[in-house]
């Protein structure tokens, strides 16, 4: 996970207890950086999010929303300061219009759900998870390939983490179907769907799905696991 140093700010805080007393001290908070999200001069987002993996957030969103299907067509990416700015090129037929939802033969690969990889996955949100860990504001997103872990995010948005995951998976010229991707937020339809989308077969949630999320997850051949933790987790949907 690339970082930058105006991540987070610093402020005094009062902690005042039942008894009455005070203690002063410090809170380390968020930073909230607002980022334009531009495929050529046409401006498709503004997007609230930290400050970090903008090029991935960029490339994944556009992405989740059917604007692109690949890295293949990506003639340039350029960030300077709170704008990125995605060039296509050739430009495919529909070019700036997003696609359509899921469709009914969209399904994921079936993918060897090994139960050390998982626990791998799980591990590294809570070994790694540095600026949640100082701020407890953040969702993180993992991204694992086969026996590595290979990217790591945070953000404040659960979505923009799965998005930077996302991207950084096609920036990488990876196979979907070799990978895992872990949540710490919970899973709504909306994230389930990014994942299928992605051609991702295993989804990792710290916490839990929404009903609506495990019935997408069963239709589309997605193994979702939820409540992970460092000694147990639960698998709902995709269990050999």
């Amino acid at each position: 996970m690339s970082t930058k140093e105006n991540t987070t700010a610093d402020f005094a805080v009062t902690t005042v207890y039942t008894d009455g007393s005070k203690r002063r001290g410090s809170l380390t908070l968020l930073r909230e950086h607002h980022f334009r999200v531009y495929l050529g001069e046409k401006m498709l987002y503004d997007i609230p999010c930290t400050d970090t993996d903008l090029k991935e957030l960029a490339v994944g969103r556009l992405f989740s929303d059917g604007y692109i299907r690949s890295a293949e067509e990506i003639e340039k990416i350029e960030i300077d300061g709170d704008r990125g700015t995605v060039l296509l090129s050739p430009r495919p037929l529909g070019w700036g219009e997003p696609s359509p939802r899921l469709a009914e033969r969209e399904k994921t690969s079936r993918y060897p759900m090994h139960h050390e990889r998982v626990l791998r996955l799980i591990r590294a949100f809570f070994d790694e998870a540095a600026i949640h860990k100082r701020t407890s504001a953040t969702h993180c997103s993992i991204l694992m390939s086969g026996e590595e872990i290979v990217f790591r995010t945070e953000d404040i948005s659960r979505h923009n983490a799965i998005d930077k995951a996302i991207g950084a998976m096609i920036l990488m010229g990876l196979s979907p179907e070799n990978c895992m991707l872990y949540t710490s937020g919970r899973v709504p339809e909306d994230a389930a769907e990014k994942v299928i989308k992605a051609g991702i077969p295993v989804f990792v949630s710290k916490a839990i799905p929404t009903s609506e999320a495990v019935h997408l997850a069963g239709k589309h051949g997605l193994t979702l696991i939820c409540r992970a933790w460092t000694d147990h987790y639960e698998i709902i949907t995709g269990e050999e």
